[in-house]
C-alpha cells in the first residue's frame, strides 16, 4: 500500500551550498600562535623535505630492484 502518488508528495529541492558563503570560526588563540610560530620558522617547508625523501625511498627503491633493466 502506498503512502501517496508521486504527484502528491512535495519534491525536495537539491541542496547546494557555496563553500565562500559559510562562516568560518576564527580558531582558537592557541593554534592561531602555534601556526604563526610554524610559519616563521619553515616548518612545512622541513616536514615536505623530510617526507620527500622517505617517499622517494620506498617508491623507486623496490621497483628499482625489480626492474630487469637499469632504467633506475
Amino acid at each position: 500500500m502506498a503512502m501517496g502518488t508521486r504527484q502528491q508528495r512535495e519534491r525536495q529541492e537539491g541542496l547546494w551550498i557555496v563553500a565562500a558563503e559559510i562562516r568560518r570560526g576564527g580558531g582558537h588563540p592557541f593554534y592561531q600562535r602555534l601556526n604563526a610560530l610554524l610559519d616563521e620558522e619553515g616548518f612545512d617547508r622541513f616536514v615536505e623535505e623530510s617526507a620527500a625523501a622517505t617517499t622517494l625511498r620506498r617508491w623507486v627503491g623496490p621497483a628499482c630492484a625489480r626492474a630487469s633493466t637499469s632504467v633506475c
